[in-house]
């Protein structure tokens, strides 16, 4: 998201694409390392939370804020990840397999 957004500020066509995206059938994903500093606006429309292992303390904090589960976060081992469905409380569990080609 770079320089643009910030927890407080967000350009607004972005705010709109995360507000009111669903109706028209968009969806928006976004990848970050620091999810203490994605605007609520894309947070507040989240269904779908994936982590992969977090330790930093703030950013374990705020991943739990949206659904996740901290310690079970901060335990995964390298190329694991945890998936929650925000509204239903779902949860999966993997990892990631490199193919050798």
């Amino acid at each position: 998201m770079g320089e643009c957004c910030s927890p407080n500020q967000i350009p607004r066509e972005l705010a709109l694409l995360a507000q009111t995206g669903r109706e028209k059938d968009l969806e928006l994903r976004v990848a970050t390392q620091l999810p203490h500093k994605l605007n609520a606006s894309v947070t507040g429309q989240s269904t779908e939370l994936v982590s992969f292992r977090l330790t930093e303390p703030l950013v374990l904090n705020r991943v739990a804020e949206l659904g996740a589960e901290r310690p079970e976060v901060a335990a995964l081992p390298p190329g694991h990840f945890i998936s929650w469905h925000r509204l239903t409380g779902a949860k999966l569990a993997g990892r990631v397999v490199y193919g050798t080609s």
